[in-house]
């Protein structure tokens, strides 16, 4: 897969007038640019039959957006701070919407990843995720679910790539509403005094309503494009791996009269060979594929166009670091995946 973004840091000002309950008026004009060249995932194109998805922000999602392929912090030049993150206002929590139409269903958010744009540490105190479900007015309501922490020093992080770090949820949280919120919690951070930022899209490239935060009274939640917020159409950048409760041992596609299954590999975990089977029910050219967690491909198998049967297929990984990787297997119809870790 092709992983392609520019990042921009553009400083802006703000009215150093502010009070609790106004807006956080933001100057449109920066007072300076600069511009590094980074790098970040696309949405991995998934078939929703699947039981494990990852989500991305709707304006990502969206192939017709080109827009939401550039990332940036926008700096708090009338003070301390990001808008994407920390700031002198004492925002403690960054939350972006992820839409799900499979959330007719109980559905549980097992990872998240959050791209950060900005890590300075000083004190190295630690962030966690969070999982909300939607309120009726739109915005975060209900905690479902609190990541393991991660400390600033550990947050993914280059002057080239925008990199995401990975939040994991050992209690997986449960959803039960069309949809759910990932928030970066940044709270511990003032009495650490680290910067920690979020990366967002363009000022004027997000969906309304999608990208909120919570102001340092820990209660006021304020979509950013509102008055009484920032005043802007951005949407931070992260993403979210899903599992429905629906999870069986064989995973199906269905295209028009060609079905695919994939079944469960093992040994899962494994230490030194992989075994993927999968079935064709018609002829299908099979690419089959492993991924980090990132959603590149770090090795392709293609396996040509191939009649109907059963099918095993040993990979060898010896090479790949202890941790979790995907694999899937890839037609012109559509594609498969199921999660596979390495131990050592």
């Amino acid at each position: 897969m092709e992983l392609k973004s520019t990042i921009s840091i553009f400083i802006f000002c703000l009215m150093a007038n502010f009070v609790f309950g106004q807006a956080k008026i933001v100057n449109p004009e920066p007072a300076k640019v600069i511009r590094n060249t980074f790098t970040a995932p696309a949405p991995l194109p998934q078939a929703r039959s699947i039981a494990m998805d990852t989500l991305f922000p709707t304006i990502v999602e969206d192939e017709n957006e080109a827009c939401s392929q550039n990332l940036f912090n926008f700096l708090n030049s009338g003070g301390w701070g990001l808008v994407g993150g920390m700031n002198n206002f004492g925002d403690v929590e960054k939350a972006q919407l992820f839409n799900y139409e499979d959330g007719d269903n109980n559905y549980k958010v097992t990872e998240a990843f959050v791209f950060v744009g900005v890590a300075e540490v000083v004190g190295d105190g630690e962030v966690v995720a969070k999982i909300y479900e939607v309120a009726d007015e739109g915005g975060p309501a209900g905690l479902v679910g609190t990541s393991e922490p991660v400390k600033v020093s550990e947050l993914a992080i280059d002057d080239e790539l925008a990199l995401p770090t990975q939040f994991i949820f050992a209690t997986p949280a449960e959803v039960t509403t069309n949809g759910f919120f990932v928030s970066l919690d940044v709270s511990q951070l003032y009495t650490a005094q680290d910067t920690v930022g979020v990366l967002m899209t363009d000022t004027d490239c997000g969906v309304e309503g999608e990208a909120w935060e919570l102001f340092s009274d820990g209660v006021t939640w304020l979509s950013i494009a509102d008055e009484g917020s920032w005043d802007i159409g951005s949407n931070f950048f992260m993403a979210a791996i899903v599992e429905t409760d629906e999870v069986s041992a064989t995973k199906e596609l269905v295209v028009g009269n060609q079905r695919i299954s994939l079944h469960d590999a093992f040994p899962n975990p494994t230490n030194g060979q992989l075994t993927i089977s999968y079935d064709l029910e018609e002829s299908a050219a099979i690419q089959i594929e492993i991924y980090n967690l990132t959603g590149q491909v770090i090795r392709q198998i293609n396996k040509n166009t191939l009649p109907a049967g059963q099918y095993q297929e040993q990979i060898g990984t010896n090479n790949l670091a202890t941790g979790t990787y995907f694999y899937g297997i890839r037609t012109d119809s559509g594609r498969l995946m199921q999660k596979f870790s390495v131990g050592k």
